[in-house]
């Protein structure tokens, strides 16, 4: 059964609902790398709140190697307290999981959390200097690496491939981003 926390400990977003799996109320679930398991207790977005659920099962079920510079994602078969059946399950595909921050292991050297990177702004390294683009407002992958969308004022968004080819820098204390675009990269 699902409990809305009188107060919510410090959580971090490390995954989503992909579907769900089997009849029971199980879903597939996709975590990143680093998650300490087993889990007791996760967390999922429901609207503009967190709720939580007790694990009542979990076992691996696959896993795939993101980017170099992001954390792998592993895809799990998971089953909570209180959801009992497939309409039950499905009311959850495509959300938010979050679990205590401090069962998720620290990242190496270069890795970033995708929810770090949404509101830093990204500045351009050109031949007249650099100049700030705009802010990343959603971070999504190919299969083959994460783009960053960038909101350009007064233009269409730009979509930047998070590779070392364009990615020269990011300071997430400043909450910044710079590039170098490929030419044909940005559209005018």
């Amino acid at each position: 059964m699902a409990v809305v926390p009188e107060e919510l400990p410090e959580i971090r977003s490390v995954g989503y609902v992909m579907r769900t799996h089997g009849l029971k109320g199980e879903w597939r679930v996709r975590l990143m790398d680093g998650v300490e398991s087993p889990l007791t207790t996760l967390w999922i977005r429901s609207k503009l709140k967190w709720l939580s659920y007790d694990i009542e099962a979990m076992r691996p079920c696959g896993s795939r190697q993101s980017a170099h510079q992001f954390v792998e994602w592993n895809e799990w078969l998971l089953k909570v307290h209180g959801i009992d059946s497939i309409d039950d399950a499905k009311v959850w595909v495509g959300e938010e999981i979050a679990v205590a921050a401090n069962l998720i292991s620290p990242l190496e050297e270069g890795e970033y959390y995708v929810e770090d990177l949404v509101g830093c702004v990204v500045s351009s390294h050109t031949d007249e200097g650099i100049r700030e683009m705009g802010e990343v407002v959603e971070v999504f992958s190919t299969g083959s690496n994460e783009v960053l969308r960038v909101s350009v004022p007064g233009r269409a968004d730009q979509l930047i491939p998070f590779i070392d080819q364009v990615i020269s820098k990011v300071d997430l204390d400043r909450r910044v981003i710079e590039m170098t675009p490929l030419p044909g990269l940005l559209s005018e």
